[in-house]
């Protein structure tokens, strides 16, 4: 897992990238204080957190810009209090931006198909 800083609509945000996850989240403090357009879903479902703790998923927020290590990126996410985390970041966004982490630094680069 990899913790990063980041910002949406001048509120910075912390995020926290884990790859053996695959879903995006976001808390519903940030939806507020940054007036996001909330939707709900068709259907609920259970997520299970790392504390053991079961929460239901039932609202998204679509096209959510987020500005992370300096770079903007834009993600479906699904709203659900992550405690200390604004925002968490699983593989699937990862993998289809081409995305590369740099623990050490910090950093994400986007590659191109060819892997530039």
């Amino acid at each position: 897992m990899v913790e990063f800083e980041g910002n949406m609509f001048n509120h910075d945000v912390s995020i926290l990238i884990d790859p053996r996850d695959s879903l995006i989240y976001i808390s519903p403090k940030i939806t507020e204080a940054c007036y996001l357009q909330e939707n709900r879903f068709k259907s609920q479902w259970l997520v299970q957190l790392a504390t053991k703790v079961k929460r239901r998923v039932s609202t998204k927020i679509d096209s959510c810009p987020i500005m992370i290590a300096d770079q903007p990126i834009t993600c479906n996410s699904n709203i659900l209090p992550l405690g200390s985390y604004n925002i968490f970041i699983g593989m699937d966004w990862l993998k289809s931006h081409w995305s590369l982490v740099n623990c050490d630094i910090k950093t994400i680069t986007y590659l191109n198909d060819e892997g530039f």
